[in-house]
């Protein structure tokens, strides 16, 4: 069997995504709880770390990890901080499997959620499921329990779901959403290209793409997925 855990995170440097963390001066002097993140996450011993890092690059990503092994790595960024370390500790591989191209999109998404404006009452439910603050005085290791939490990975696949309903004389929100599920699938299949019975992965990737992700890789029934709750002490 093939066995994958998925570490969802927040963006540490990007200003784009849902996930993000404002205090970033903060984050910047916490490499006592990015160690204990660290090594809670070595524990489970991964062959090869899969992170969000678009797969037609992997020959820069390969670069960029035998650079972080030979002089370390200044970069705020999660694969960075957390991915390299953890491969390094683990002997595991670091594979890009995200994709980005423009796919099926016919927007994008900040005009989607704009868009929820002229629909109070469906923006109250969307907001109502959004990904909670990150709140570094609560530590690391807390906001990683509470994004891979279960409570907060079914908050997450509601979110997206709903923005189907948004528009949908003419599917306005599937104008956006079509592409969010495309690329999932996407990173779906380049993980499964890249396992083999015996392999214990770990893909670090934006809490967004957890729940989604691990239906994918559940119904497939090829895959046995670990549970972060008992690495996450």
């Amino acid at each position: 069997m093939k066995k994958i855990m998925i570490l969802g995170t927040f963006h540490m440097v990007s200003e784009e995504d849902i996930e993000k963390v404002s205090d970033k001066e903060r984050l910047e002097n916490m490499d006592e709880e990015f160690e204990k993140l660290i090594a809670a996450i070595s524990g489970y011993a991964p062959n090869k770390v899969f992170v969000e890092y678009e797969r037609d690059f992997q020959e820069r990503l390969d670069k960029a990890f035998e650079n972080f092994k030979k002089n370390g790595g200044r970069s705020m960024n999660e694969v960075v901080k957390i991915a390299f370390p953890v491969a390094q500790r683990c002997d595991s591989k670091v594979l890009a499997v995200d994709w980005m191209e423009q796919g099926a999109a016919i927007r994008p998404c900040s005009d989607v959620i704009d868009a929820l404006d002229t629909e109070p009452e469906l923006k109250t439910l969307v907001d109502s499921f959004r990904t909670p603050v990150t709140d570094l005085s609560k530590g690391l290791l807390e906001n990683f329990r509470i994004l891979n939490s279960k409570k907060e990975v079914e908050r997450s696949k509601a979110f997206y779901v709903n923005l189907a309903r948004l528009g949908v004389k003419d599917y306005y929100g599937m104008g956006w959403l079509i592409w969010w599920y495309q690329r999932n699938l996407n990173i779906f299949a380049n993980i499964a290209s890249n396992l083999k019975d015996g392999d214990r992965a770990l893909l670090l990737i934006g809490a967004a793409h957890k729940g989604i992700l691990e239906e994918m890789l559940k119904d497939s029934k090829d895959f046995e997925i670990e549970s972060t709750e008992g690495y996450l002490k």
